[in-house]
């Protein structure tokens, strides 16, 4: 009895070792389950939910890109920097031409402008912003067009993600998945449950934890990655047990332990 003893607690321990595959599959529907089935009347409410959007506001230390178009050509190099040269940028290093030629948030809250000289921009939208510097501007021509923008979405990704470190992507908005996607998604072993997201506000730093299987995440305000997020991927705690990634790789682990614990007793034994 004692071979098929040790035999059951070895399947029994590699079974219960395992990680479910639910803890690995993005966006289910986790509301449905747990309400055992929504009528398609409710369901189909669910799926037209609008995004949660957060409007952002400039931050100190943020990088604008700021285009002014007007009549008199002569003048218009004074502020177009950044944008206006190559900007084919995937991922911050020496090509970051926004760094090079944009306008930075300064401690203050402000950017200082060509001719126009110091602007606080801080806690204002991007549309106040061009309202702002609009305003500025009337006193030198007659006909002109803003154009503001972030210099980029910066984004910081660490943990277990197959691609960590610090990236910059050219577009308007970026959603959590795209963020990971180009840092080559998350490993096997982490924890797509509590992915952890450090958000920059004016107080300060604060910490939100955001579940990728559940697909409710589409509506969070945490859905949009923000300029400055940082992306913190925890593992599983199968990893800090040092076990298998899969039943047979547990399987193979403990029965390696089993064989190392087996061989010591016969050993002693023997010499006994």
């Amino acid at each position: 009895m004692k071979p098929a003893f040790v035999l059951m607690w070895v399947l029994l321990a590699g079974l219960a070792s395992c990680v479910p595959n639910r803890k690995f599959v993005y966006l289910q529907n986790k509301t449905n389950a747990l309400a055992g089935g929504l009528s398609t009347r409710d369901s189909a409410r669910m799926e037209s939910r609008d995004y949660s959007r957060k409007i952002y506001r400039i931050q100190i230390n943020d990088i604008l890109s700021i285009s002014v178009r007007t009549l008199n050509e002569n003048q218009m190099p004074f502020f177009n920097g950044a944008g206006q040269g190559n900007a084919s940028v995937g991922s911050m290093g020496v090509g970051d031409i926004f760094y090079l030629n944009g306008y930075t948030v300064n401690d203050s809250g402000q950017v200082e402008l060509p001719m126009m000289g110091k602007i606080k921009v801080v806690q204002l939208t991007l549309e106040e912003a061009k309202r702002q510097i609009e305003n500025g501007l009337k006193q030198y021509f007659n006909n002109y067009f803003v154009v503001i923008k972030f210099g980029g979405i910066r984004f910081s990704v660490l943990g277990e993600i197959n691609r960590p470190g610090k990236y910059l992507i050219l577009q308007e908005q970026l959603n959590i998945f795209e963020a990971l996607a180009n840092a080559g998604d998350l490993t096997v072993l982490a924890n797509r449950l509590e992915v952890q997201i450090v958000r920059q506000f004016p107080e300060g730093p604060q910490i939100y934890s955001v579940d990728l299987t559940d697909r409710t995440i589409l509506y969070s305000p945490y859905y949009f990655v923000q300029p400055n997020d940082i992306i913190y991927v925890k593992p599983l705690k199968i990893r800090a047990l040092g076990i298998g990634t899969t039943g047979f790789g547990t399987f193979q682990s403990i029965l390696s332990l089993l064989s190392a614990v087996l061989f010591a007793a016969t050993f002693i034994r023997t010499f006994r």
